[in-house]
């Protein structure tokens, strides 16, 4: 391991010098992307440049898109399951056969609102 690294400022042998390289080498390492490793032309966290920000933020709202979606179609699902569940209640027992019930739902018209 090399002693000028590990010296602490103060110290004899030129450490401060060494010290304040290391960190000039750390601020400018900070400034890369941290996607692409290009220099930065923008500012703010994350550490993106221009390019990866915008392909962050056009995948960004495509999940979000994606996930809206996904949660309209669960809730449909669930107001579609009550529907039919209180429609067969109000049938009564009964014995049904696989033709019956797939013409009962096909005549259903669904829920009115989602709970």
């Amino acid at each position: 391991m090399d002693e000028e690294k590990t010296a602490t400022p103060g110290a004899p042998n030129g450490s401060a010098a060494v010290l304040d390289q290391a960190r000039a080498d750390a601020a400018a390492e900070e400034r890369k992307c941290s996607k692409c490793g290009q220099d930065l032309d923008t500012e703010g966290y994350p550490l993106f440049c221009k390019s990866c920000r915008a392909k962050y933020q056009r995948e960004y709202q495509q999940q979000r898109k994606q996930l809206v979606e996904s949660r309209g179609y669960s809730a449909g699902i669930t107001a579609m399951k009550f529907y039919l569940a209180g429609r067969f209640a109000a049938l009564g027992s009964g014995s049904f056969t696989g033709n019956e019930v797939a013409h009962l739902i096909m005549q259903s018209k669904g829920p009115d609102a989602v709970r």
